[in-house]
């Protein structure tokens, strides 16, 4: 599928001198994750290391930082938060996980919603 780019001109650039380019290597997230829900309900560690593995990946969505570097560059205290943002990540289709190594998945077709106001 082409690239396609929606530009609304109808809002004003805030800072022209400042406009975001690509330098080097690039992450991403695409607006679907927030749009079609697939934010919503992420508790905050797994939204942080949701978005940290998008930043740090590769083309291919792999990164490999150890645990212990992303409780460090996250503020994330303890190990067992850590593995919980990484199971529930996992659970959510969203995330591949062996070995240290993390593989940030092509979003799903849905969201799957969870209801989380039981637990």
């Amino acid at each position: 599928m082409p690239y396609r780019r929606d530009v609304r001109t109808d809002i004003p650039i805030l800072r022209p001198d400042r406009l975001r380019s690509r330098h080097g290597s690039f992450g991403w997230i695409e607006h679907r994750f927030v749009r079609q829900g697939f934010l919503e309900g992420l508790h905050h560690p797994e939204a942080l290391l949701y978005v940290f593995l998008a930043i740090v990946a590769d083309e291919r969505g792999i990164s490999f930082y150890s645990q212990e570097r992303i409780r460090q560059l996250l503020g994330i205290p303890h190990a067992h938060t850590l593995q919980g943002a990484i199971s529930e990540l996992v659970n959510r289709d969203l995330l591949a996980h062996r070995s240290g190594i993390y593989q940030v998945l092509d979003l799903p077709a849905s969201a799957g919603l969870y209801d989380r106001s039981s637990s």
